[in-house]
């Protein structure tokens, strides 16, 4: 914690006495390796004593009075032992969420490379059509140009040889 928290919020907590302050600038240096005193931690259900032990089965510290009244039977390892378990825990935990992270990124990267290249090819082949359609269009125009032509032409000889009947006739 800093400075300022310590002087002015920490102080004033009256659990706070048996504390260990680590300065906030030097959280993670000691690449989590404590010496922690397990033999000063109260009970959260009997204040005046000490845990003593850690409960498997309810996954919680118990003192004395506990381990009679609410943990009989259970089964129990030292608090060094469950404190190094969980520490284990948890690193194991932050390595698979940092490579579900790595795992998410590298993904988001090719969805990022698929959308890219589909709509690369989307522009491609919407242009292609449009390139098509344009030479469709000039081919029509070209026949019906051509049909249009021998129309003419049939009309022209339709007339010249009605002509050619009325001068006959």
């Amino acid at each position: 914690m800093c400075n300022k928290c310590n002087d002015k919020i920490h102080l004033k907590i009256k659990n706070a006495k048996d504390h260990t302050i680590v300065d906030i600038k030097q959280v993670g240096l000691s690449g989590g390796k404590r010496n922690i005193d397990f033999s000063n931690i109260k009970c959260k259900s009997h204040t005046l004593q000490l845990c003593c032990i850690f409960c498997s089965n309810c996954d919680e510290l118990a003192c004395p009075g506990c381990i009679t009244k609410v943990h009989a039977g259970h089964t129990f390892i030292e608090i060094k032992e469950a404190y190094c378990m969980k520490v284990e825990f948890l690193k194991n935990r932050k390595a698979n969420s940092e490579m579900n992270r790595k795992n998410l990124d590298d993904g988001q990267r090719k969805l990022n490379q698929i959308t890219e290249k589909e709509n690369s090819n989307c522009q491609k082949t919407i242009q292609d059509i449009q390139n098509q359609r344009e030479v469709l269009k000039r081919e029509i125009d070209k026949y019906a140009l051509r049909l249009i032509e021998e129309v003419n032409l049939n009309m022209t000889c339709i007339q010249d040889s009605i002509s050619k009947e009325k001068k006959n006739s």
